[in-house]
């Protein structure tokens, strides 16, 4: 006899009840060559948000930027490679980056 399994024990265990229902997904991923470093190092990342609309992420300079989706764009630096993978993965990625990401790193609006 197989063990019962109900949706919740499919998902991480690390997730709140509101994010099991409401996934948001990357929508498309790729690299580009960053201005600065001139390697082909910056991620870019399409999600599906409420207020996120992008966030690219420079491997060798460890910066980020975050696209929101009245058209502010925002620069965060010193972001360490872990908060970005983790960020692709959250359920929420409007809440994740206002409780993990906005006032943890220096930042600078960049429009």
């Amino acid at each position: 006899m197989q063990p019962h399994m109900n949706k919740a024990d499919q998902t991480s265990p690390g997730m709140r009840p509101a994010d099991r229902t409401r996934m948001e997904k990357v929508l498309s991923r790729f690299f580009i060559k960053d201005e600065i470093s001139g390697k082909k190092d910056l991620e870019v990342v399409y999600v599906t948000s409420s207020n996120i609309t992008f966030a690219a992420y420079s491997h060798s300079r460890n910066v980020m930027r975050v696209g929101f989706k009245g058209g502010r764009v925002y620069q965060y630096y010193n972001v360490p490679p872990k908060a970005f993978e983790v960020f692709k993965r959250v359920g929420s990625k409007g809440r994740f980056w206002y409780h993990n990401g906005r006032t943890r790193y220096a930042f600078q609006r960049i429009r």
